[in-house]
């Protein structure tokens, strides 16, 4: 969220759910056994770093963005 505020140039507020929160909002759509699965994803996923692949610099040849770059290039969509 800090390169997006960076680059808009306003803070960017974040609600926070909790699990219960979530799941209720889920069990909406979802069966039950599913809610739980993505919630236990969600719980193990926090604070891990995501890996970074080389696929699209393999498959076209050209380096990747940043996703400040991204977010610079698509700064409409947060206007």
């Amino acid at each position: 969220m800090d390169i997006i505020a960076d680059v808009v140039g306003t803070p960017v507020a974040v609600p926070v759910q909790t699990e219960h929160e979530s799941a209720a909002m889920l069990s909406r759509h979802l069966p039950d056994v599913w809610v739980r699965q993505i919630i236990a994803d969600w719980r193990h996923a926090d604070g891990a770093a995501p890996a970074i692949s080389d696929e699209y610099t393999r498959i076209t040849g050209k380096p990747s963005r940043t996703f400040r770059q991204w977010v610079e290039d698509h700064v409409d969509l947060f206007a």
